[in-house]
């Protein structure tokens, strides 16, 4: 290895750091088995290149026929998924696949014979990869990839432009230090919306900004709950007349937030919320009758981010006169919604159509505790559905749940609202917690 070759080394390294993040954001789409496939061909092409110290390059020939070949076919496969999505524009609907095709051609690009320029053509590729993945996917855990990328990439350019000598790591650190700190802050200062997963519906409409992390309910870590005595939220309540109501005692409330269980989460549906909180509708509500009462909502804390409405949602909640549905500060967050009287409070979906699929990855990849439950829960709706028979006409599939192992399944729209019951159940009744409600009477 020659002192000439680090700017090569470096940019080698931020490809394939550049390739994980964009499979690893694209992972909802695609599917694990494409994924590492992926990032297996990429890393076998670096190794190939490093082994052969780029002097075995692919002939040009044989270059521009697969390059050809990735793009036809790799054209086709992409059209082919995309058109089963009928809620997207097709151009829309096509960004994950083709995103996957990227890295495969970065890797034809990397065997054929480097000219001077392939340099920045290889950089900028990486930058493409990064920047699609920054749309698919915004875990909080992305930045450590992201960053990885960035201080690789930095340390590629300056190995570059000193002649393709060794910065040194004290230059490395210290200069990454710096970009991460940057973007961090830049990160938490900045609104966005509070969508954990690229969904163009959400993302490109009326979507509430705001600060800092997601909304998401992540069950994959432990820890305790910090209890206070901040108030949360203050409602009060009118009837048709504008005069106060009561709010029943047995009335329930719930989180928007807990539409979407995957991977050992809890999400705002895609078709609904879009991870956004409360899913506001246009105003004005429609006018009150004699049987029906307006909820005024104020949200008071200024850590709460996932507000809460009544069950059942016979409207979506609209935006309070007066207040601001794009407010940067959630505290600022107030709305209204119409419940009617003398009606059933259990847990039902929103108004909208709500994304009900459940994979069976999810379940299985749930955390080590939820897993033998999480069987048991698939034996016991399979074996005595209860009120899941009332919406769906077919069982569940177990047998084929349990011989299709780590593959997307459909499964009926009722396993999801009582697979949501069960699991909210399981949790509070664990013992290592407990809640309340006061509802303060004024």
């Amino acid at each position: 290895m020659t002192r000439a070759r680090f700017d090569r080394h470096l940019l080698h390294g931020a490809l394939l750091v550049s390739v994980v993040f964009l499979m690893l954001a694209d992972r909802e789409f695609l599917g694990w088995p494409l994924v590492f496939g992926v990032i297996g061909i990429m890393v076998a092409a670096i190794a190939y290149e490093e082994w052969t110290d780029g002097l075995r390059p692919l002939p040009d020939a044989a270059g521009n026929t697969l390059g050809g070949l990735i793009g036809i076919a790799g054209g086709v496969w992409a059209l082919t998924q995309a058109m089963g999505n009928k809620n997207l524009p097709l151009s829309v609907a096509l960004i994950p696949f083709i995103a996957c095709l990227i890295p495969c051609l970065t890797v034809v690009k990397i065997l054929r014979r480097q000219l001077t320029r392939d340099f920045w053509v290889l950089h900028a590729l990486g930058v493409v990869q990064v920047a699609i993945g920054c749309i698919l996917g915004a875990d909080d855990i992305m930045v450590v990839p992201l960053g990885f990328y960035a201080v690789m990439s930095l340390a590629s350019l300056r190995s570059h432009l000193a002649g393709g000598i060794w910065p040194g790591w004290r230059v490395i650190v210290w200069e990454g230090s710096l970009l991460g700190a940057i973007s961090l802050t830049g990160y938490l200062i900045m609104p966005s919306a509070d969508v954990p997963i690229w969904n163009p519906s959400a993302a490109f409409g009326a979507s509430r900004l705001a600060t800092g992390f997601g909304t998401e309910m992540d069950l994959n870590h432990q820890g305790k709950v910090e209890l206070d005595e901040e108030v949360v939220i203050e409602i009060d309540a009118v009837d048709y007349s504008g005069r106060p109501a009561t709010i029943p005692l047995d009335q329930r409330f719930r989180a928007v937030e807990l539409e979407v269980y995957r991977a050992g989460r809890w999400r705002g549906s895609a078709t609904s919320t879009g991870g956004r909180g409360v899913p506001l509708a246009q105003p004005p509500l429609p006018a009150l009758l004699v049987r029906q009462t307006l909820l005024n909502f104020r949200v008071m804390s200024r850590e709460i981010t996932t507000p809460v409405i009544a069950d059942p949602a016979l409207f979506l909640p609209v935006p309070a006169p007066g207040a601001s549905r794009r407010g940067l500060l959630r505290r600022h967050l107030a709305y209204q919604q119409i419940v009617a009287e003398e009606n059933k409070r259990d847990r039902s979906p929103l108004q909208d159509d709500i994304e009900s699929r459940v994979r069976q990855e999810d379940l299985l990849s749930s955390p080590e505790a939820l897993r033998p439950w999480a069987w048991e829960l698939l034996e016991s709706l399979a074996d005595t559905p209860g009120q899941t028979a009332k919406q769906v006409a077919s069982p569940l599939p177990l047998a084929e749940l349990k011989e299709a192992q780590w593959r997307p399944a459909r499964l009926p729209h009722g396993f999801f609202e009582e697979s949501a019951q069960r699991l909210c159940r399981y949790l509070a009744l664990g013992g290592d917690y407990t809640y309340t409600l006061d509802l303060d009477r004024t």
